[in-house]
């Protein structure tokens, strides 16, 4: 189940800006998988038997389809489409006829074509669900892409290196984020009447319970100190940093805690300001050493980001960490502990 490729299939005329950027970044998550269509044949070889080789490592094939896809014509007038040895309509036939995974990637605000005006070899390719991949929020629908083809890559008996990315924040809706209000002005004043001594008590005793969140100064001694090697006129930095659990894809339950077969761990960023343009770094360091370092710029209203790992064999025991680093300055880190 995980050894095969992914196969990308687009047309230069009407795609190709888009083609190379999804193919960076699938590359980046799956090295040595992705196929960017077929650059070059040589002399005498027969293309037809050269495409079946290349699918025939396939296990997905992605077809970009711009808003000129099945129009674009030659320099007769002729739709390439009706050529029988049309590149694209070879690749998308011999896919369809392999019954491999089947992803049209719809872009540049292109929609499916109708079955009708295809040629019948590649007609069926309208009958596959659809992404669609927006320049306004391309990230994330990318993000989309490759949940899609890790649940390819990762079926049983698979195996899919750790992978790591970053979400744009959750939406929040406005009856949900009235109530948080509510909730935290009534926590404040409760704090408030219990008073300042049992207020340093409560902050005494995080500190010293296990099982909580550790931040670390760069020397490794235990703190709930915000501040590591954050300048003093920072302009944004951590608020409040956790560890959760998975949740359907997104962070759950807050806890330092987790066991060796948890797939999915998050790690969520609270910044203290929305600032466009932020660099936030996320380092991730496992018990057994292994590090994986995640780097994203913050969008405008942007102060909540969080980064996860994904890992479809068990987690090494012991204790890992994540670091955070704020315009490359390390700001906070937290450790957390898998037994």
């Amino acid at each position: 189940m995980s050894n095969g490729n992914i196969f990308i299939s687009y047309r230069r005329d009407d795609t190709s800006g888009h083609a190379g950027r999804i193919y960076d970044r699938l590359k980046d998550r799956f090295p040595g998988r992705v196929v960017m269509d077929v650059t070059s044949i040589d002399l005498g070889e027969d293309f037809v038997e050269e495409i079946e080789r290349q699918l025939g490592t396939s296990l997905v094939f992605i077809e970009l389809i711009g808003r000129e896809w099945a129009t674009i014509a030659d320099q007769a007038g002729r739709r390439r489409l009706d050529h029988p040895n049309d590149f694209v309509r070879l690749e998308v036939a011999i896919a369809l006829r392999r019954a491999i995974t089947f992803i049209p990637v719809l872009v540049e605000g292109a929609s499916m074509p109708d079955g009708s005006s295809l040629p019948e070899d590649i007609a069926p390719l309208t009958r596959h669900n659809a992404l669609t991949i927006t320049e306004s929020d391309f990230d994330h629908d990318v993000e989309r892409l490759i949940h899609k083809l890790e649940t390819v890559f990762g079926g049983p008996g698979g195996f899919v290196p750790p992978r790591s990315s970053v979400f744009p924040p959750r939406k929040r809706h406005p009856a949900r984020v009235a109530l948080l209000i509510v909730i935290g002005v009534v926590v404040l004043f409760v704090v408030g009447l219990i008073g300042l001594f049992v207020l340093s008590f409560i902050i005494g005793l995080y500190a010293d319970t296990s099982g909580n969140a550790n931040v670390t100064n760069s020397n490794g001694d235990n703190k709930t100190s915000s501040t590591i090697n954050r300048p003093a006129n920072a302009e944004v930095y951590v608020n409040q940093i956790t560890m959760n659990k998975d949740n359907g894809g997104e962070p759950g339950e807050s806890t330092t805690k987790f066991e060796p077969g948890d797939r999915t761990i998050h790690c969520v960023v609270q910044l203290n300001t929305a600032r466009e343009g932020t660099q936030v770094k996320f380092v991730w360091k496992s018990a057994n050493g292994e590090t994986t370092t995640v780097d994203y710029t913050t969008k405008s209203s942007e102060n909540e980001v969080h980064s996860h790992l994904t890992r479809t064999s068990d987690w090494p025991n012991g204790k890992s960490r994540v670091a955070v680093y704020i315009n490359g300055v390390l700001d906070k880190k937290i450790e957390y502990i898998i037994e």
